[in-house]
């Protein structure tokens, strides 16, 4: 795949798409290095899975390290609309059974939270959050604070679920699971799943070399990818 685009997987009666570049101060969900690395990924196969009103994602990883065994900080954004934050705390609300096998070895992970705005164009600015190589988040009692400031349920901080992987010489194989609750509305919209590739810029190679999505809609027959997804549009 020469381009990492964005899509966002939906049931045809729900919504349309928006789209973020993916970096580690913007939303993703690619797992992404937080500091600089010569780690490529390879292959990546996504398989989406729709049962009732849950998403079950799937994410199969193929990265190359080209020199010594190294332990690498890796991380997975996720931002948060239209349900309590605090609900499932310090976990994303809408995320359950996140998991990460690493070479067939399980991974503990933890989650940080991070602040942002919006610029007056409306786009949104995550705060940054890496400093000096480690993950610096906001306590509980700062995103009550926010919650409180805003008087409405929009958390205006993200999650960020980390961890340290270790990558030996050549292949790795990483797997990525966890449920996403689709029962959430976001702007009238239900069923909304989004899921972000440019993320996978972070690598080594820029892109991810050969990308395959898999999509079981259940019992429906449905759905929709934003037509950025391909590269002719």
């Amino acid at each position: 795949m020469k381009r990492v685009l964005p899509f966002i997987v939906c049931c045809l009666s729900c919504i349309s798409a928006f789209a973020n570049d993916g970096a580690l101060y913007a939303t993703g969900n690619q797992l992404i290095p937080v500091n600089e690395t010569d780690i490529s990924v390879k292959r990546v196969v996504l398989t989406l899975n729709r049962v009732g009103d849950i998403m079950q994602v799937n994410v199969y990883y193929e990265f190359f390290n080209p020199s010594a065994e190294k332990e690498l900080l890796v991380g997975f954004e996720a931002d948060e609309f239209g349900k309590d934050p605090f609900s499932a705390f310090p976990e994303h609300p809408s995320i359950q059974n996140f998991k990460v096998v690493i070479n067939g070895e399980p991974q503990t992970f933890d989650v940080a939270h991070v602040g942002f705005s919006y610029d007056s164009g409306g786009h949104k600015v995550t705060d940054k959050y890496v400093i000096d190589g480690q993950i610096k988040g906001m306590p509980r009692e700062e995103c009550e604070g926010l919650l409180n400031e805003m008087e409405c349920l929009d958390a205006f901080f993200d999650y960020v679920y980390y961890f340290k992987a270790r990558f030996r010489p050549g292949l790795n194989i990483i797997q990525h699971t966890y449920d996403f609750d689709l029962s959430v509305a976001f702007n009238g919209r239900v069923n909304y799943f989004p899921y972000v590739l440019t993320a996978a810029n972070r690598w080594a190679n820029h892109q991810i070399d050969d990308f395959t999505l898999l999509v079981d809609m259940g019992d429906r027959i449905s759905f929709y990818i934003q037509p950025t997804f391909w590269k002719d549009g």
